[in-house]
C-alpha cells in the first residue's frame, strides 16, 4: 500500500502484511506506525478466514490471535439477542407513541368514554325506531373515537386533520386498523339490532 512518512512526507510503498506495524522511513530513518487499511483483512491462521484487523478473536472459528488458543464460540444473530416481547413493544411504540405519553393516553381514555356514552345513546335512539337519527349519532360517536385514536397515533394532542397529515407509513396503517375495528363492529351491531327491531 502507498503512504507517506509523517516526518519527512516522503512517498513510501509498504507491504500489506506490515499494515499496523512500526516501520522505519528509508529516507529520514524515523519510525512510525504504518496505517491500517480497512479493506486489508487479517487472515486467521486456523481457518484461513479473513477477519477485520481490529478483531482479537476470529468470529468464524474462535481462534484467539493473542494467545493462539481455539475458543468455543457460538454465532448469535443480532435479532436473536432481543426478546420477542421487546420487538412487540417497539412495534407498538412506533405505531402508537401516544400510549407511552400520559397526557395523550388520558385524552384517549376520555374520548373513548365519550365514544361509549354516545354509542349507548345511538342504541337507545335506534330502539325507539329512529334508524337514521341513531346512525347519525353513532357516526358522531365514531368521530369522537377517531379523534382519540389520532392522539395515540401521533403521540400529541392535535386535531383530526393535522393528525392525518402527520401520520405516515406504518403509523397510518396502524391508525386505520385502530379506527376501523370498532366502527365496523358498531355499524354491524346496529344493522343486526335494527333487523330484530323491525321484525
Amino acid at each position: 500500500m502507498n503512504t507517506n512518512c509523517p516526518h519527512c512526507h516522503a512517498d513510501l510503498m509498504i507491504a500489506d502484511e506490515h499494515a499496523g506495524d512500526m516501520v522505519a522511513c528509508p529516507d529520514c530513518g524515523a519510525h512510525f506506525k504504518a496505517p491500517v487499511a480497512d479493506y486489508i483483512p487479517k487472515i486467521c491462521p486456523n481457518c484461513r478466514a479473513g477477519v477485520e484487523r481490529s478483531h482479537k478473536i476470529c468470529v468464524n472459528c474462535g481462534y484467539d490471535f493473542d494467545s493462539g488458543q481455539l475458543l468455543n464460540t457460538k454465532i448469535i444473530k443480532s435479532g436473536d439477542i432481543v426478546p420477542w416481547w421487546l420487538h412487540v413493544l417497539r412495534f407498538i411504540s412506533e405505531c402508537y407513541p401516544g400510549l407511552f405519553r400520559p397526557l395523550t393516553l388520558i385524552a384517549f381514555i376520555i374520548f373513548f368514554i365519550l365514544f361509549v356514552a354516545v354509542e349507548i345513546l345511538a342504541l337507545t335512539v335506534l330502539l325507539m325506531g329512529a334508524f337514521i337519527s341513531a346512525f347519525m349519532v353513532a357516526v358522531a360517536g365514531m368521530m369522537i373515537y377517531v379523534q382519540g385514536a389520532v392522539f395515540l397515533g401521533t403521540g400529541s394532542i392535535m386535531d383530526l386533520r393535522n393528525g392525518l397529515v402527520e401520520m405516515q407509513g406504518r403509523q397510518m396503517e396502524a391508525f386505520v386498523w385502530l379506527a376501523a375495528a370498532p366502527t365496523i363492529l358498531i355499524l354491524s351491531g346496529m344493522l343486526i339490532v335494527s333487523k330484530f327491531f323491525m321484525h
